[in-house]
């Protein structure tokens, strides 16, 4: 094995390779603490954000309950969803999904989103972040007792910008659950 000459004895030549190394240890050593110090921070930041970006809204609940036959009450409700100039959107029939996927017995139920545009629009030009609440949705199921549960979310009264828009909306909506369950 031939040295370079600035190694006069090998010495000289494992002392400058232990420096080497050591530098070179060191080095990684700073690397990793840092880049992990840094990665915390990051991964701190991040759950700061992610804290940040959930919302936490009320919702509220106008429902009936029905001892109607579950199709009819499908049938009303599409009827004064259209009297009241709705559109239907999707009719998401859960329950029967449920039941022919899985070929077990289960419980009715179902979830029509419906939408009237001039409202949405109305609605959104008062208040953008709404845009969750549209279309409407009323759910539609059956209890172990046989009755039909009907739900429908309400815009919330308690908001300035959309007070005035709220009440006009919620009384329609209740209106078509009520025509529903009666």
């Amino acid at each position: 094995m031939q040295k370079t000459q600035r190694f006069n004895s090998p010495i000289y030549y494992y002392k400058w390779l232990a420096t080497q190394l050591l530098s070179i240890t060191l080095l990684l050593i700073f690397s990793i603490t840092f880049t992990n110090s840094l990665a915390i921070e990051m991964s701190k930041a991040n759950e700061d954000k992610e804290t940040q970006s959930i919302k936490t809204v009320s919702v509220p609940i106008y429902q009936k309950i029905s001892n109607k036959e579950f199709d009819d009450i499908i049938e009303d409700l599409l009827i004064a969803i259209g009297e009241h100039n709705f559109r239907l959107n999707q009719h998401a029939r859960i329950g029967k999904a449920i039941a022919d996927r899985e070929k077990i017995p289960f419980p009715a139920t179902t979830v029509l989103h419906f939408c009237n545009l001039s409202y949405a629009k109305q609605l959104l030009e008062i208040a953008p972040d709404y845009l969750l609440r549209m279309p409407c949705r009323v759910s539609v199921r059956q209890k172990e007792d046989k009755t039909v549960l009907i739900e429908v979310w309400l815009l919330p009264e308690d908001d300035k910008r959309t007070k005035k828009f709220a009440k006009k909306i919620n009384t329609i909506l209740k209106e078509i659950v009520s025509y529903g369950a009666n």
